[in-house]
């Protein structure tokens, strides 16, 4: 059990509060007739829910956190007579560090939250549900700031979870889920199979007939295409297997891919014999060429025709360069297409013997084989999806009855219980509430013939205590809210079954406790943890809704 909690920011009038001791039965935080809100009760319920791994602390107690900047919780549980000392803090809530002892000083190891959360699965014996402890005791967890007290909903542990989780969670807790995990797993199969096959006909993303009538009108259409291939066949005259047929296709695109590839080989040639280098060119040569124009011209200065020369001469020596490696890719080229050619050549040496046919009628052929194809495959696809619709009905007949018989159980064993809880209240003068489980997906909780608020909250509680007694849930957290709207004596009563509790723990907030009746100021005094009021006796010995004090 949850034995203590500190923390070196919890203050009261008197500086560091002390540790807040828990134990067995009921444990109530309260709050004092004049300032009961905003004081650090629901809060406290909260880091509570932080020492049995919750999350919700860190992520919705957003203006604590702010105000308070980070801090550290220390925690003891006791479990067969040991006490394990831990702490978790909230700049690091992915990890747990366990203690020698009681002092907190010596670190005996540092783990990751799972592995803590896993240790606490097993000490509460909850490993042999297939839950795992959030799953199991999340939802029993009813805290304003967790949105866990919806009163219609008492088996959903957030406003965002579907029933199923809910119904599933407490089929596990009662160990009578059993080879519904196979069963469940088997079925999702199938109807994932089943959403995919009606995905193609909706989205017509594959091919499939529509209906039964597109089925039939198919199969008449391939029985037509099936006889018009044959008298194609024998039109085209080369046989009558589709063998031939496919020789005959293979052998005109090779005769097509030869074609291209020897006119691409032609052009590549072609560009090879337009390339030419002038390797003739040098000094010497121009030399001679000037004295002839003297011939003509006696006296010219041809200095500056040489510099141009010289300029295109250097300009050359670099296209050229560029022509050569041009050259060299062009004749690469060739030589690939040479492979290719002599491949294609060989292949088509291959098809001598059969006849070439005319690219209308291979044409004809194609479509229309193509065309049978996406028939057949379409009712291939619709025969499939009957199978498939099949398979899914029974797979859901057969969970669904399974699913039923367990689910009938457990409402009766479940019913019975709340019904001997509620002869606690008034003997038994108002009508018991009712967990209705409509299959796997769907439930519903009410009280026949009452739905005022105090009446739904009291049933919510009464629900929890039945699970509480009839599983191996260990703990229930109860906000103030659950109580605001129940009428005194109900609410004395809840108290006084919450008080009978052994080797389990409740956790409750309750507001101005002194202003109630008798006999529930007596029970709470009897089972205060802690009392809190306005600061300094807040938890944090300040109130986030004082404007002075946050200005400050």
């Amino acid at each position: 059990m949850l034995k203590q909690i500190s923390c070196d920011k919890f203050i009261d009038e008197n500086g560091k509060r002390g540790p807040i001791k828990f134990k067995e039965g009921l444990n109530a935080v309260v709050g004092d007739s004049e300032k009961s809100n905003s004081i650090g009760k629901s809060t406290l319920l909260m880091i509570i829910d932080f020492c049995f791994g919750g999350d919700d602390y860190v992520t919705k107690e957003t203006t604590t956190i702010n105000v308070v900047k980070d801090h550290t919780i220390f925690f003891t549980f006791e479990f067969s007579g040991k006490e394990y000392y831990f702490s978790r803090s909230t700049n690091e809530p992915r990890f747990i560090y366990e203690y020698t002892d009681s002092t907190n000083k010596y670190i005996l190891k540092k783990v990751p939250y799972a592995t803590f959360k896993d240790f606490l699965n097993r000490q509460y014996h909850l490993d042999d549900t297939g839950l795992t402890l959030r799953k199991a005791i999340g939802r029993f967890i009813r805290i304003y700031n967790r949105k866990t007290h919806n009163e219609m909903r008492p088996l959903n542990a957030d406003v965002r979870e579907d029933d199923k989780s809910g119904i599933e969670c407490l089929l596990k807790l009662f160990k009578m889920y059993g080879n519904l995990d196979a069963e469940t797993a088997s079925f999702e199969i199938i109807s994932d199979k089943k959403k995919m096959f009606d995905n193609l006909r909706r989205y017509n993303a594959g091919f499939i007939a529509m209906n039964n009538e597109e089925y039939e009108s198919n199969k008449h259409e391939i029985e037509t295409l099936e006889q018009e291939l044959i008298e194609l066949k024998k039109e085209i005259a080369i046989g009558s297997s589709n063998l031939d047929l496919t020789n005959a296709e293979i052998k005109s695109e090779i005769k097509n891919e030869l074609a291209r590839l020897r006119q691409q080989k032609r052009r590549e040639e072609k560009k090879l014999k337009q390339i030419s280098f002038d390797d003739d060119y040098d000094d010497e040569t121009l030399t001679s060429k000037f004295k002839d124009l003297e011939e003509f011209f006696p006296g010219i200065d041809f200095s500056r025709i040489k510099e141009y020369e010289k300029f295109h001469k250097d300009a050359r020596k670099y296209i050229n360069k560029e022509i050569k490696e041009s050259e060299t890719d062009i004749k690469d080229t060739i030589d690939l297409l040479s492979e290719q050619i002599k491949t294609l050549e060989d292949d088509l040496a291959n098809y001598k013997e059969i006849p070439d046919i005319s690219e209308a009628l291979l044409k004809k052929h194609h479509q229309m084989t193509d065309r049978l194809k996406e028939l057949k495959k379409a009712n291939e696809n619709y025969e499939k999806r009957v199978q498939t619709i099949n398979e899914y009905k029974q797979a859901d007949n057969k969970l669904q009855g399974n699913v039923s018989s367990k689910t009938k159980e457990l409402e009766k064993i479940v019913n019975k219980k709340m019904a001997e809880i509620n002869k606690y209240f008034e003997n038994g003068r108002y009508y018991s509430p009712v967990l209705q489980i409509n299959n796997l997906k769907s439930y519903s909780f009410g009280t026949p013939y009452d739905t005022g608020t105090g009446c739904r909250f009291r049933s919510v509680a009464m629900f929890d205590l039945a699970i509480l007694e009839l599983t191996s849930l260990p703990i229930l957290v109860h906000d103030s809210i659950m109580f605001s709207n129940v009428e005194e004596p109900a609410t004395a009563t809840l108290l006084e079954l919450y008080e009978q509790q052994k080797n389990k723990q409740i956790f409750i907030a309750f507001d101005k406790f002194d202003t109630r009746g008798n006999k529930i100021c007596k029970i709470l005094e009897r089972n205060k943890v802690l009392q809190l009021s306005d600061e300094p006796n807040a938890l944090f010995g300040k109130q986030w809704n004082n404007q002075g004090e946050n200005n400050g």
